[in-house]
């Protein structure tokens, strides 16, 4: 049950594939819909299975790059890779509308059936290939590395008004610290763009923004003290929340509480924990790859 069909296709044999990785890259059969030769414009269609293994957590493939495609004769193939439609969209208007912008013109494609799926176009000249004797290029793609330190910050007094990269094109900037008998209070700043949070949205299962740097993060940072050991959450209040239409700020302040008539502790390090974004590289090479 369920929105996208399994076809079962008889055949003598298996499609290449290339299993070196944790990513299988196999060639499926000409069968496969939309695969096949187009003798007026002189260009063969091939799609390409990418396979992540179970437990890899495979977000998406964002493009794949044909170095060498030699025909059976010998010959180069030129080749261009083609997306079915737009593989990070969430939702989509109908063919031939496009979303317009300030900025930009988008044209909108339907999604994919499969996402795994990708085609890839070659230009086959004169002649129409029996087969591909060898197929290299790369698979360019993302995992989620998840509850993985994504910001630490090892000396807190001594990085006030520095700045930490974090996930998404994201900064964690600490503004002050300040002290008293009753509170410590450490006033913090992340600003990050909201069109790669909106892309990471996209691409990830929904409520899971761990990816992202917002104005959640502040409540899940870490705190020690100077002897390392783990603080109480501090109080959290949003002081200023701004965005340019491009990157969206948010400024806290954090206070550090105290009992027993103690001089408050003051936070020695943090480390805020979530998913990183990790960008793969994978080359493969499929051989013999049918093209009847």
């Amino acid at each position: 049950p369920g929105d996208v069909a399994v076809i079962l296709i008889d055949g003598a044999s298996s499609p290449p594939a290339d299993r070196r990785t944790g990513v299988r890259i196999s060639a499926l059969p000409m069968r496969y819909p939309g695969s096949g030769i187009d003798r007026n414009t002189g260009e063969i269609t091939l799609h390409l299975d990418v396979a992540p293994q179970q437990g890899l957590n495979w977000i998406a493939t964002t493009e794949i790059r044909i170095g060498k495609a030699t025909a059976q004769s010998g010959r180069e193939l030129r080749a261009v890779w083609k997306p079915e439609g737009l593989p990070l969209a969430s939702a989509y208007i109908s063919d031939n509308l496009q979303v317009q912008s300030d900025e930009l013109i988008l044209p909108v494609e339907p999604i994919r059936t499969n996402p795994r799926v990708l085609s890839v176009i070659f230009k086959t000249g004169d002649g129409e290939p029996k087969s591909i004797r060898k197929l290299e290029g790369l698979i360019l793609g993302e995992i989620a590395q998840a509850n993985v330190p994504v910001i630490s910050v090892d000396d807190i007094a001594g990085s006030i008004g520095q700045s930490f990269a974090g996930p998404g094109d994201s900064t964690l900037t600490l503004v002050s610290m300040k002290s008293d008998k009753n509170s410590t209070t450490l006033v913090l700043r992340a600003s990050g763009s909201n069109q790669y949070a909106g892309r990471q949205f996209r691409q990830r299962p929904a409520g899971n923004s761990d990816a992202v740097l917002n104005f959640q993060s502040f409540a899940k940072i870490r705190y020690t003290d100077s002897d390392g050991k783990t603080m109480p959450q501090p109080q959290v209040l949003i002081s200023n929340s701004t965005s340019d239409g491009i990157r969206d700020t948010y400024e806290v302040t954090l206070r550090f509480g105290t009992s027993n008539n103690k001089v408050s502790p003051q936070p020695a390090k943090l480390v805020l924990t979530g998913t990183k974004m990790i960008s793969v590289s994978l080359p493969f090479a499929l051989k013999d790859v049918p093209l009847k």
